[in-house]
Parts: structure tokens; sequence; C-alpha cells
């Protein structure tokens, strides 16, 4: 039992460190350097936690989870969205016409507007949860399908379906819930279900560490990065060469972040609100005047590090706050 909680432990520093991450890299103007950084992993890293986390190859009961633990926050995060966006125009009939579209684009579940599907557009960041939705079920559909034949074909199938998700965005255009991404996506969902099945020990575990640690800084060094709500997948498969080193050594880190008492448990709490953290972050994006409501008021100057820092500690202080009442109302229903 203390295999398993340490192993859910680690990951969810893993998320906590990812989605810390995502809000990093997209405060304005951070340094390159630094975005390079973050966008050679981050949310490849969220894909390869999930496949770490997937036990049995069950359509059904994976589609019925997935539910429940990604499409239900991301109806509300949606809701949200379209409820402010209409609060923010005058008169009622644009109120309706702006909540309709926003429930519209809901139903399309766009990262970015698609030169196929013009009628809808983005659903801001909210759009990774919909792409893990359809990766994890189109990764355990595969498996459960395939489960018949040959470790070796099972792969090369996999590497056919993410090739394909790759030629479509590239020369059709971007899909519904991104379904093109979450094809090139069953990739790290593989690699991390291979850490599970096989777990790396002792000197293997050092030595598999220190490679990708090489990997992964010459990675950097020849600016190789990933951005999958755009699509963007610079240099083929070196991109996602990059992103799973990357990710093997954030792994890494997070188990030795275990052993750090303070650290490891905020971490853990980021982690195990990482889709909260996410909604918070999303609507903080698209609705809050941080120069007008923040800077200004406060007579703040702005910059990148000031920002990081005003930024998640908003966007967390909010997140504890809904975990508390999310928490005296579960109390109160247990009475």
């Amino acid at each position: 039992m203390e295999q398993i909680r340490k192993r859910i432990d680690w990951l969810d520093i893993c998320k906590g460190l990812a989605i810390l991450l995502v809000i990093v890299g997209h405060i304005y103007a951070i340094p390159s350097e630094l975005r390079q950084f973050i966008f050679s992993f981050h949310m490849p890293l969220f894909m390869m936690v999930n496949g770490f986390l997937i036990h049995n190859y069950n359509i059904k009961d994976t589609f019925f989870k997935s539910l429940r633990s990604l499409v239900k926050p991301y109806v509300i995060v949606c809701v949200l969205q379209a409820v402010l966006a209409a609060a923010f125009v005058q008169g009622w009939k644009a109120k309706e016409s702006v909540l309709i579209h926003c429930l519209m684009d809901m139903v399309g579940g766009m990262s970015k507007i698609s030169t196929v599907f013009t009628q809808f557009q983005s659903v801001w960041l909210i759009w990774f949860v919909a792409c893990l939705f359809v990766t994890r079920n189109l990764y355990v559909a595969l498996r459960s399908l395939t489960q018949k034949i040959p470790s070796i074909f099972q792969f090369l199938i996999i590497l056919v379906v993410a090739y394909l998700g790759w030629y479509v965005a590239q020369t059709i255009g971007f899909l519904p819930w991104s379904i093109d991404v979450a094809m090139v996506s069953i990739l790290f969902l593989v690699t991390g279900d291979f850490l599970r099945i096989h777990p790396l020990n002792g000197k293997l575990k050092i030595l598999t560490l220190l490679v990708t640690i090489l990997l992964w800084m010459i990675c950097l060094h020849n600016g190789i990065q990933i951005e999958l709500a755009t699509r963007s997948y610079p240099y083929g498969i070196l991109s996602i060469v990059c992103a799973i080193a990357g990710s093997l050594v954030m792994m890494g880190i997070s188990q030795g972040i275990e052993r750090i008492p303070v650290l490891s448990d905020f971490l853990i709490w980021a982690g195990k609100n990482s889709i909260v953290i996410l909604a918070v972050h999303c609507l903080e994006m698209r609705f809050f005047q941080w120069q007008e409501w923040i800077y200004e008021p406060l007579h703040i100057s702005p910059g990148w590090k000031t920002d990081c820092i005003i930024h998640i500690t908003m966007i967390l202080l909010i997140t504890w706050s809904y975990t508390v009442i999310q928490n005296i109302i579960k109390q109160r229903n247990s009475l």
C-alpha cells in the first residue's frame, strides 16, 4: 500500500510542477529561454502522467470515468466562460448572441480557430481537458482492440495513428476537441504506460535519467520545443523525443522533491487540484483585467517576475478558496 501511495504522490508533484509552469509560460514577456524550457515538455508531461495512471484497457470503464473527471469540469468552465462573456457585453440581444456562440464553441472544443471548422472560436486553455479526454479514450481503445497481437505491431499501429494526427493538422486543419493532437499525444501516453508496466530501478534508473538529461539538454541547446495547442512540431519526431526526455527528467525530479516535506505537500496539493488551477487560469486570462484592477490601484510596475508572483499567488488563493468551500459542502452533506 505504501508503494502505491508514494507513486501517486510523485505523480501529483509532476502535475503540480507542470500546472505552475503552464501559468509562467503564459506570462507576457518571459525570457525566450524560459519559455522554450517550459514548452519543451509541460503539456506532454500531463499526458505521460495520465499514461502512468492507466491500470487497464477497459473501454467502457475509461469512458465513464473520463466523463466525470474531465468532461464535467470542461463543461462547467465553458458554461462559466459563456456566462461571463455575455455579462461583459451590453444589451439583451447581444448577451443572448454571445451566450449561444460560446456554448457552440464548447461543442467544438477548439484550442485555436481552425481553417476548416471556422464556425467555432477557441475555448481557451480548457481545450487541453477536452483533448486529454480524447487522448485517454483513444489510447485505451487502441490497446484494447489490439491486445491479442504482438506488442511490436501494437506500437507500430500507435505510430501510424500519431503520424496521421500530425498529417491531418498540417495538411487539412485543426479538428474539434483537438482529435488530431490526441492522435499525436498517444505517444506520450504509451511512454507513461510503458513505465508503469516496466518500472525502472537501481542502476538502470540512474543511467536512464542521465541519458535523458543529456538528450534534453542537447534538444534545448538546439532550440527544440513543442506546442500542442498550435500543432507546432517544428523538428518533427525530435520535438516528440525532446518532450519525452524533458518529461522523464521532471518525473525524476518529482521523485526527489517527494522527500522534501513542505515543498512536496504544496506540489501534491497543486497536482491534485491541477484541473481547478487550469480552470481558474483559463478564466483569469480571458476576463481578469490585471492592469486596471491590480497594477494601477496598487501602483505596481509590471515585469515578468512580478507578474509570475502575483498571477500564481492570486490563482492559488482562488483555488484554495474553492477547495475550502468544497470541503465545507461535503462535510455538511455527510451530516
